[in-house]
C-alpha cells in the first residue's frame, strides 16, 4: 500500500473528545488526558464508553492504513483496537496530516500505566501515549 517513507509523529494525544468543527475547518479537542481516576464507588475492572486519539503525522510518502491499540506496558497485551484510517500523504511531505481515532468501551483492568500505540501498516510508529489509571 506505502511506497516510500513512513509517517513520522508530530503528536498523540488522548483526550475525552476530538471533533471536526466544521465552522473552524479544525479538530477541536476536549480535555486532553493524562490520568483517569475511577468515581467514588467503581471498582477494577473498569470500562470507559469512549476514549479519543489524535494525532498530527508529517513526512510520508504513500498511502497508510493508520490505527490506534491500547496495551499493557507490562505485558503487551492488546486491550482495544480502533478502526483503521486509510489516509493518503500529500506530495509536499511538510504538510501536516491530522487524524482522530475512537476507542470504545476501553477497558481497564486494573490500576497503573497504560499506551496507545500508533500503527502505520502495522508498523508501530513513534512513541506511545501513556495514560495513568487509578
Amino acid at each position: 500500500m506505502a511506497n516510500g517513507q513512513k509517517p513520522y509523529l508530530l503528536q498523540f494525544v488522548p483526550c475525552v473528545s476530538a471533533v471536526w468543527d466544521l465552522a473552524i475547518n479544525a479538530w477541536v479537542l476536549a480535555h486532553p488526558l493524562h490520568t483517569v481516576t475511577l468515581p467514588p464507588g467503581a471498582r477494577f475492572p473498569f470500562l470507559v464508553d469512549e476514549i479519543w486519539l489524535y494525532t498530527q503525522l508529517t513526512d510520508a510518502i504513500g498511502t497508510y492504513n493508520l490505527s490506534v491499540q491500547l496495551r499493557m506496558p507490562q505485558t503487551q497485551a492488546i486491550l482495544v483496537r480502533s478502526h483503521p484510517a486509510l489516509r493518503s500523504f500529500p506530495t509536499n511531505r511538510m504538510d501536516v496530516v491530522e487524524e482522530a481515532f475512537q476507542l470504545t468501551k476501553v477497558p481497564f483492568r486494573r490500576p497503573g500505566e497504560y499506551e496507545f500505540h500508533l500503527l502505520a501498516n502495522q508498523v508501530e510508529i513513534g512513541s506511545p501515549a501513556r495514560l495513568l489509571v487509578r
